[in-house]
């Protein structure tokens, strides 16, 4: 979810490619510790230039933000640098933040631009993260140091961990206000060490109108095998492979039965041959739809049934009107958070953790809801409309699972060439 992912097409990586060779060369200078790269510099720098212009001194925060003490962090310096998903709100949040704290807020986009290496991981998995960014992603161009304040992926977070600050939520008092399943999550809390902050939630859940079931599904053998199985739409193809495995009750990180899950989704296949008027191909591209086709399909009437992200059933029940919601059926369903980092290199890591506690009140997580029709981590409760805040709440008694992302390349691969050999996609 991954939130915000709006069009298909396989595009050529090859521009990306070439983006991501340029990043990472020279790398090991840039694993340096920041004060070794700045005598780096320095060295290289001609005697006349030196006696001239002299060598950049300038200082940044030199305490890491876990030995914080006491709260607000004493730091004031004049501007943070972001690069998040959620540009608009930012946008916001500057004039508030600036008001209370006096630093203002600077939104630079593209929050993979921020590494001073690729972090997708090498082989075919590394490849596939490649490809997806590629199609959901314009560019990666833009300064890739001195951001303060960097959204993460959950899979991203775990692959750039050595490049992040630890952060001490202990002593972060908007930490209170995350939902329990969020910061039970253990994947981004190793070693002692919290490397991120969940500020947007997201499920895999099966998503349905409700003008045409009396009771939310309870089933997840009605999006894979049923008279609906046409009328339904998915706006993640891998992740439709990890709901095959949660429906047969194995783990989706980790399935131990391959055999079953190809059955599964053979078997949906034969249904969308059968039930559609269309050939297979069209009625497979039907199925698997970008968000925005999503959103049309449940207008349209098209589609009763599905599993869509947060973000689109946000805009179509909220702004649409479209009469949609969202359950976990009996046999689970699978959630998963965006996060909100600390580079090591941040310029100004406690004022940019102080940033982070801000985004976590609910105040201004109702603000994100609002204006990015994202999910906030936090209880909204009293802050939005009730109808707003029963959509986000997920009951007790669901069955619910963290998509942990650190999956071997096997089952990764193991996935791919079941969307191929079963769907002919990729």
């Amino acid at each position: 979810m991954v939130p915000h992912d709006s069009s298909r097409p396989c595009r050529s990586e090859t521009h990306r490619a070439a983006a991501l060779d340029a990043q990472s060369a020279d790398d090991s200078t840039r694993r340096q510790p920041t004060t070794t790269r700045r005598r780096v510099i320095c060295a290289g720098a001609t005697a006349a230039t030196a006696a001239i212009a002299g060598c950049s001194t300038e200082q940044t925060e030199s305490t890491p933000p876990t030995q914080i003490d006491s709260w607000p962090p004493d730091s004031q310096p004049g501007e943070l640098v972001t690069r998040t998903y959620y540009p608009e709100w930012i946008d916001w949040a500057d004039e508030r933040f600036r008001e209370t704290t006096g630093v203002s807020i600077r939104a630079e986009y593209q929050p993979l631009a921020w590494r001073d290496r690729p972090v997708y991981g090498d082989g075919i998995v590394g490849d596939l993260r490649r490809w997806w960014d590629d199609i959901n992603n314009d560019t990666i161009d833009g300064p890739r140091r001195r951001v303060d304040v960097v959204s993460l992926r959950d899979w991203r977070l775990d692959s750039a961990r050595d490049l992040l600050h630890p952060l001490p939520v202990d002593r972060m008092p908007g930490w209170e206000h995350v939902r329990p399943r969020f910061r039970d999550v253990d994947f981004y809390q190793s070693d002692g060490g919290t490397y991120g902050v969940p500020v947007e939630g997201t499920i895999a859940a099966l998503t349905y109108n409700t003008d045409r079931f009396d009771a939310p599904p309870d089933s997840w053998e009605l999006l894979f095998d049923s008279e609906f199985t046409s009328q339904a739409v998915c706006t993640d193809p891998i992740r439709f492979t990890h709901l095959a495995a949660q429906y047969l009750g194995q783990n989706p990180r980790s399935p131990d039965d391959f055999g079953a899950i190809r059955a599964v989704l053979e078997t949906h296949r034969d249904r969308l041959a059968t039930q559609s008027d269309a050939d297979l191909s069209t009625a497979v591209d039907d199925f698997f739809v970008t968000d925005a086709e999503a959103i049309e399909a449940f207008a349209s009437g098209r589609a009763v049934l599905g599993s869509v992200g947060m973000a689109p059933m946000y805009v179509a029940r909220f702004g649409r009107g479209i009469p949609i919601d969202y359950t976990a059926p009996a046999e689970g369903a699978l959630f998963s958070a965006f996060f909100f980092g600390v580079p090591e290199e941040a310029p100004n890591p406690l004022a940019a953790t102080r940033f982070v506690d801000w985004a976590l009140r609910p105040p201004h997580a109702a603000q994100l809801s609002a204006r990015q029709q994202f999910m906030p981590t936090v209880d909204l409760s009293g802050a939005v409309p009730e109808e707003v805040t029963s959509f986000f709440e997920w009951p007790s008694e669901w069955s619910l699972r963290y998509d942990d992302p650190r999956t071997t390349d096997d089952v990764e691969v193991a996935y791919g060439e079941l969307l191929s050999e079963v769907y002919d996609l990729y």
